[in-house]
C-alpha cells in the first residue's frame, strides 16, 4: 500500500474546510448564536457581571464573552464575521493538534492518518460547530491543545494553559481535572515531579470564584440547574441514554447507554498496560457525563468535546493494529460512517448538528421573515427558537418593529395572531413539544393552514386564524 505524505494531507484538509466555510462566514446569527453575539455587539461590558442583566450568558465564566466583545465593534454583520473567522481560525488549529496527536502513534506517512483526519473533521458535530459562535469549540481547542501538551510542559507552563482554560468556560474542568490528578499521581514518589503542582492546583481559583459567585446571587453552583436540584431529582439510566444516544450513532457504536464511555475503557483493557492519553481520554468523558448529567444540559453541542477525546481514543486504538492494510480498512470504514451521517441526517437532528440542516434552517427562516414582513402579519403565535430569531438585533429580525409574537413556551398565545411553525421535513419525526402544543392550539381554535414551505429538510408552516377568515 503507497504511503502518503501525512503534512500534505492535512493541508488539504485544512484548506477543504476553509474553502466550504467561506460562504457560511457572514451568514445571520441562528440557533443559539443570539444568546452571545446580541448582547455581546451591543451591550456593555458591566452586562457580564451584573447578576441583573439580561445577557444570558451572564451566569457562565466570563472569558468566551471577552473574547467575543474583544472580536465585536457595533456593526452586527462584520461583528459576525470576525467571530466566525476566529472559530474557523480554532477549528483548523484543531485539526493541526488532532494530526500531532496521531503523528505520535501511526508510523510515518501511513495513509490511515489522512482518512482519519477527514473522518474527524467531517463529521456532522465537528463539521457544524466551526462556523457556529458557541463557546463548545474554544473549550474543544482548549482541550486538545491540553492533551497534546500536558507531557512535554513543565508543571508552571501547564498551570498557565489550564489557567487560560478556566477562564474561558467552566466545562473545561472535565478534561483538567484527569490531567492533574495523572500529575500528581506520577509525583508522589518523585520529587522532581512535584515541582509546580501547586500552580496546577491554584488554576483552578477562576472556576472556585465562579461556583461561589453563582452560589451566592442564584442558589446555583452551576448555569440552569442547582447541583442539590438535579440530585433530588434522581439518577435515571433512561433519560441519560437519550441523550448520549446522538453521539453514540454518529460514532458508530453498537453499545448503548453510556456507549461512548465504556469504549474508551474497553480499549484501556485492550492496551494492557497503563497509557496516559488513554487515561485521560477515559476519565475526561466519564466527567463529562456526570457533569452534564448534574449541569441539566444535553444539548449535542455539550457533546463537542467528549466527541473530539472519543474520537482520538479510537484513533489510538486503530494504530495499536500490527497490519497496516487493517488499520487502513478500520480507518476507511469509519470516514464511510461519518460521511453517511453527514449527508444522511436522521430527521431528529437539531439543526446545529449537521452543516447541510444548517445552512437548509437559515434559508427556510429568512424565507419565513420575508414572507411574513411581504404579507403585513403583525402578531404571531410561534414557539421557540423561533421567537428568539424574529426578534433578536443580531439575527433574523422583522423590520416591522411593531409586531407582536407570543411564545407559547411562555404559555402565550392569541387566538387572533398568526401561527408560525417550523419543523423538519420529509419524514416529520421530530416534533418539540412547544410545537406539538402550539399546533394543537391553534387547531382547537379552528386556525386554518394559510401557507406552507418545504426546503431539503425544514418546512414552515402558518395557520390563519378564524377570526381572520
Amino acid at each position: 500500500m503507497p504511503r502518503i505524505n501525512q503534512s500534505v494531507t492535512l493541508l488539504i484538509i485544512l484548506l477543504f474546510m476553509v474553502l466550504v466555510k467561506i460562504p457560511l462566514l457572514n451568514a445571520p446569527a441562528f440557533w443559539d448564536e443570539p444568546t452571545y453575539t446580541e448582547n455581546i455587539i451591543y451591550g456593555d461590558l458591566p452586562d457580564f457581571f451584573n447578576p441583573e442583566s439580561s445577557y444570558s450568558g451572564k451566569d457562565h465564566i466570563p472569558g468566551y464573552a471577552l473574547i467575543l466583545k474583544t472580536l465585536s465593534i457595533k456593526n452586527s454583520n462584520i461583528s459576525l464575521l470576525i467571530m466566525r473567522s476566529f472559530h474557523l481560525l480554532l477549528a483548523c488549529l484543531g485539526i493541526f493538534l488532532v494530526f500531532r496527536i496521531l503523528k505520535g502513534y501511526f508510523p510515518t506517512n501511513d495513509p490511515s492518518v489522512g482518512l482519519l483526519l477527514f473522518a474527524f473533521a467531517l463529521s456532522p458535530l465537528y463539521f457544524s460547530y466551526i462556523s457556529i459562535i458557541l463557546p463548545n469549540l474554544v473549550v474543544c481547542f482548549f482541550a486538545l491543545l491540553s492533551l497534546a501538551l500536558y507531557r512535554k510542559l513543565s508543571n508552571q507552563s501547564l498551570a498557565l494553559l489550564l489557567l487560560a482554560s478556566h477562564c474561558v468556560f467552566e466545562t473545561s474542568i472535565a478534561f483538567t481535572l484527569p490531567i492533574v490528578a495523572l500529575k500528581t499521581w506520577e509525583a508522589r514518589r518523585n520529587k522532581e515531579l512535584r515541582k509546580g503542582l501547586f500552580w496546577l492546583y491554584l488554576s483552578y481559583l477562576p472556576i472556585a470564584g465562579f461556583m461561589l459567585k453563582n452560589l451566592l446571587t442564584s442558589g446555583k453552583v452551576f448555569y440552569h440547574t442547582a447541583v442539590e436540584e438535579r440530585l433530588a431529582h434522581g439518577f435515571s439510566w433512561g433519560e441519560l441514554s437519550s441523550k448520549t444516544h446522538y453521539l453514540e450513532r454518529m460514532l458508530a457504536f453498537a453499545l448503548h447507554n453510556c456507549g461512548y464511555f465504556i469504549a474508551a475503557l474497553g480499549i484501556l483493557i485492550w492496551k494492557r498496560f497503563f497509557n496516559r492519553d488513554l487515561f485521560v481520554i477515559a476519565l475526561s468523558t466519564l466527567l463529562y457525563v456526570g457533569f452534564f448529567f448534574v449541569y441539566g444540559d444535553y444539548h449535542a453541542r455539550n457533546l463537542f468535546t467528549p466527541y473530539a477525546l472519543v474520537f482520538l481514543a479510537l484513533a489510538i486504538s486503530i494504530s495499536l493494529l500490527k497490519k497496516q492494510s487493517a488499520r487502513f480498512a478500520l480507518s476507511a470504514l469509519f470516514l464511510g460512517l461519518v460521511l453517511g451521517v453527514n449527508f444522511f441526517p436522521l430527521a431528529d437532528e437539531s439543526p446545529d448538528t449537521n452543516t447541510f440542516v444548517y445552512q437548509d434552517a437559515i434559508k427556510v427562516m429568512n424565507h419565513l421573515k420575508k414572507n411574513l414582513e411581504a404579507k403585513g402579519i403583525k402578531d404571531i403565535n410561534t414557539h421557540w427558537p423561533v421567537s428568539s430569531h424574529l426578534m433578536e438585533k443580531s439575527s433574523f429580525a422583522l423590520d416591522t418593529m411593531d409586531t407582536r409574537i407570543y411564545p407559547i413556551f411562555e404559555n402565550k398565545f392569541d387566538e387572533a395572531a398568526y401561527t408560525v411553525l417550523v419543523d423538519f421535513y420529509p419524514g416529520n419525526e421530530f416534533v418539540p413539544e412547544d410545537n406539538e402544543r402550539l399546533l394543537k392550539m391553534a387547531l382547537e381554535t379552528n386556525a386554518t393552514l394559510d401557507e406552507e414551505f418545504k426546503s431539503r429538510y425544514l418546512r414552515y408552516r402558518i395557520y390563519r386564524p378564524r377570526i381572520l377568515e
